[in-house]
């Protein structure tokens, strides 16, 4: 596998789509907050207005002390946030490099049990520490440059669902939207930290 998809793989696997079952209700949301077709009204206008995020990835692999710049650009697009079905489906096109991926996704938010911010960097350090990626990328390191952030929507088994954005807030602003389009679903047991 070339480097670009070694690193395309992890990127994959940090933000790929899965349709997760149904489990037990979660706790009733508060009685002031959004209805359920509000709530992923906001998601689908936030995710349409959210626009193209590039940044840079420097990768240094300790067991051979090699060295790579990868530039990264993310797209979410055609994004429909259906609160009938619970689910949400859009287009995601990934460029590295060169190289680009335009893949359609759809998640279910009744089967998200929690929803998370962290930053790109220790999303990939947690991987590699977890063992969740391939055996020749365990001794890279990576720096984002500028720092991006990870939404990411888990189910009960641990499949994972997200999106990346360019500053914090948005990203803890998309989390608290998405936990609440969840819990109304009836997913989501846990608030976004």
């Amino acid at each position: 596998m070339n480097v670009n998809g070694r690193v395309a793989a992890i990127l994959a696997f940090a933000i790929t789509s899965a349709v997760w079952g149904q489990q037990s209700a979660p706790p009733k949301p508060a009685d002031n907050a959004p209805s359920r077709a509000t709530a992923m009204q906001m998601i689908q206008k936030a995710l349409s207005e959210r626009g193209k995020i590039d940044y840079v990835i420097h990768a240094h692999d300790t067991s051979d002390n090699t060295s790579a710049i990868w530039h990264y650009s993310s797209e979410v697009s055609n994004v429909v946030a259906d609160p009938a079905s619970c689910t949400i489906r859009y287009n995601w096109k990934k460029v590295l490099n060169q190289d680009d991926w335009d893949d359609d996704f759809t998640f279910d938010l009744s089967s998200v049990r929690s929803v998370v911010v962290m930053g790109y960097e220790q999303y990939e350090k947690e991987q590699r520490a977890s063992g969740n990626i391939l055996d020749e990328q365990k001794s890279w390191e990576m720096k984002f440059d500028p720092p991006t952030f990870l939404v990411i929507a888990r189910d009960a088994e641990g499949e994972e669902a997200g999106f990346d954005f360019a500053n914090e807030k948005t990203a803890q602003e998309m989390a608290r939207m998405l936990t609440h389009a969840a819990q109304l679903c009836g997913g989501a047991h846990s608030s976004p930290h």
